[in-house]
């Protein structure tokens, strides 16, 4: 069993929700977990093809946005629906934003420490 506490946005202030799954399947399926099931075929068409590693590279670049967006989701969902922020907005504009400028840091952070 997996096991997951999320606020669902409809408790009362400070009451958190427990939910349970019976396996990965039900919370991959979760649609505030959907987005961080990492697969070989990412649009689930049932076969492998090159569309595929374009979607790893999506993935991979809305990561910190999708991150910051479920984070808000899952911990201040009342802050979350004060933004308008639903699981609709994972790859979104906003969390492209998020990503940019987070993915700006690491790099320049790199820049700073390179030796050369």
């Amino acid at each position: 069993m997996v096991e997951h506490c999320r606020g669902s946005g409809g408790e009362s202030e400070g009451q958190r929700v427990i939910r349970h799954w019976d396996n990965v399947e039900e919370w991959a399926a979760d649609p505030l977990t959907e987005r961080w099931s990492l697969l070989l075929d990412m649009n689930r068409d049932g076969i492998f093809t090159i569309s595929d590693i374009w979607s790893w590279v999506s993935y991979g670049f809305f990561a910190p946005g999708d991150g910051l967006i479920f984070l808000l989701l899952d911990i201040f969902p009342h802050g979350a629906a004060f933004l308008e922020y639903s699981v609709t907005d994972y790859g979104g504009i906003s969390s492209g934003f998020i990503s940019f400028v987070a993915w700006s840091i690491v790099f320049f952070i790199g820049l700073a420490f390179d030796d050369s």
